[in-house]
């Protein structure tokens, strides 16, 4: 939902006007609206460039993210990893099996956090009043 809430004050909508529309498309498409957005309203190329960073973060973590939620899992050779077949076709090699290890899936987590809270800022910063 936090892109949604960029979106949103984005469209300097009222708060929840697009809570009705936002859950029912696809976070790709709210990225893909904020990208077609920021082109047109900021005009700081400093903080258009900086969402744009933070929308390219994000839609690189929910590749990884959905090739690891959609892939086939199984016990790696090790303890705490596993083998995960993913299929994604921005890359050469369409089906893959990687190695898997926790630390891999707490280094995934730490970033999605670090792009929420990136997101979370940018939101604050367009609020009304905010400097």
């Amino acid at each position: 939902m936090q892109c949604g809430e960029l979106f949103e004050r984005m469209l300097q909508a009222s708060q929840g006007t697009l809570h009705v529309l936002i859950p029912s498309v696809s976070n790709a498409s709210v990225t893909n609206w904020i990208r077609i957005l920021a082109a047109d309203r900021f005009a700081n190329d400093a903080f258009r460039d900086h969402v744009l960073e933070i929308l390219k973060r994000t839609d690189d973590l929910r590749a990884e993210r959905n090739s690891l939620v959609h892939g086939i899992w199984t016990p790696g050779p090790v303890a705490g990893s596993a083998l995960v077949q993913t299929v994604r076709f921005d890359r050469t090699d369409v089906i893959q099996d990687s190695l898997v290890t926790v630390a891999d899936l707490n280094d995934l987590l730490s970033h999605l956090a670090d792009v929420l809270r990136d997101i979370s800022k940018a939101v604050e910063r367009l609020r009304p009043n905010a400097s």
